[in-house]
């Protein structure tokens, strides 16, 4: 017996088919499945059809072990220059949204679709809260983001820091004039910059950017470190180049945005969310 009899064989018993069902459904007779199954080889026009009906890929017929899927991806974006790269990311998390969305047709895979050509910057939204998960995307030709939460093991809320935590950061960011400090160090990555620098591109006293910089520090958002000069040492700030800051303002403006369009919106989980 060869390769592709085994196979047809051992997927046609996986799948529950008699020999006389699966010739019904690829249209040939039983005797013709009982003769691949004892080593003749089915035509090649046959092969789509029992990959179909047996679902497995026609490599795995001949007995040649499919790629992962994570495999495949990679292979496709790992060459790919980082601009491509991103945007065909994002076409696969937009696929992948769509299947948990049990969508069909040709909005499938396709981000594009749901934008506006007239206005590149109009957002529509979709979002999924169930009982598996959550998953949101943001798509727009000029700003797309994608946020997928598999259901946790436990509570959300014992996953999360103390909400005293949370409550201090989001009170520091509460103070415009510290965002105005995170903004102007985010337009400079990798570059250590000190507080009168920051002052004199702020318009922010001095004085007020040391305990800015402080409160920042103590977040984990800069980092410091010294230079001399003939002056003595100077105290230099850097940002930590995380990637939490980004998502948490793209969130924000998420919930601040008025002018917000529903795609596709499921809510139908009966768990609390904390």
């Amino acid at each position: 017996m060869n390769t592709i009899s085994q196979q047809i064989k051992k997927h046609r018993i996986e799948k529950g088919f008699t020999q006389e069902q699966l010739g019904d459904l690829v249209g040939v007779s039983m005797q013709a499945v009982s003769k691949w199954e004892r080593g003749g080889t089915p035509d090649i026009e046959l092969l789509p059809a029992l990959s179909d009906v047996l679902e497995v890929s026609i490599d795995e017929l001949f007995g040649r072990r499919q790629k992962s899927l994570e495999k495949t991806i990679s292979e496709t974006i790992y060459p790919m220059d980082k601009k491509h790269a991103y945007d065909y990311a994002f076409k696969l998390c937009w696929s992948i949204f769509s299947d948990l969305a049990h969508f069909n047709g040709n909005v499938r895979g396709n981000s594009s679709d749901v934008t506006n050509e007239a206005d590149p910057d109009q957002c529509y939204f979709s979002k999924l809260i169930t009982n598996a998960g959550l998953a949101c995307v943001r798509m727009s030709e000029n700003f797309r983001t994608f946020f997928l939460m598999p259901e946790p093991k436990g509570s959300l809320r014992d996953k999360l820091a103390d909400i005293e935590k949370l409550q201090k950061l989001f009170e520091a960011f509460s103070d415009i004039n510290l965002l105005k400090v995170l903004f102007n160090l985010y337009m400079r990555p990798n570059i250590a910059i000190d507080t009168t620098f920051i002052s004199r591109e702020t318009g922010i006293a001095v004085k007020r950017v040391e305990q800015i910089m402080d409160t920042l520090a103590k977040n984990n958002l800069v980092y410091k470190t010294y230079g001399t000069t003939a002056d003595g040492d100077i105290v230099f700030y850097m940002y930590i180049q995380e990637s939490s800051v980004i998502p948490l303002l793209c969130f924000a403006d998420e919930i601040q945005t008025k002018d917000m369009r529903d795609y596709v919106v499921e809510f139908n989980r009966s768990k609390p969310l904390f």
